[in-house]
């Protein structure tokens, strides 16, 4: 499938984004792409102002993807890829 408006994250990661109260509504799918090898599952987080508000059960490969929703006023928002075996440190 081709989405005409995203990004793509490899590995484990965040990507922060400042928000400053302006964003009212946020709307996200997450998958891990099927071309992947291995056998690995990952965990996507939403953390928003310091606090986690989402997280899917571990995904993998060939796997539907998880739809986020959120509405918010919040300030600042890491979208947030966790291996599921292995896990990295989480933003603040």
């Amino acid at each position: 499938m081709i989405y005409r408006h995203g990004f793509a994250m490899y590995g484990e990661g965040f990507l922060g984004v400042a928000l400053n109260g302006a964003a009212t509504k946020f709307m996200a799918m997450a998958a891990l792409e099927d071309n992947q090898k291995g056998n690995n599952a990952i965990i996507y987080e939403v953390w928003l102002d310091g606090k986690k508000v989402a997280e899917t059960t571990p995904c993998a490969r060939r796997q539907t993807a998880t739809h986020f929703r959120r509405y918010t006023g919040a300030k600042r928002m890491y979208l947030v890829n966790v291996s599921a075996s292995t896990g990295i440190n989480t933003p603040a």
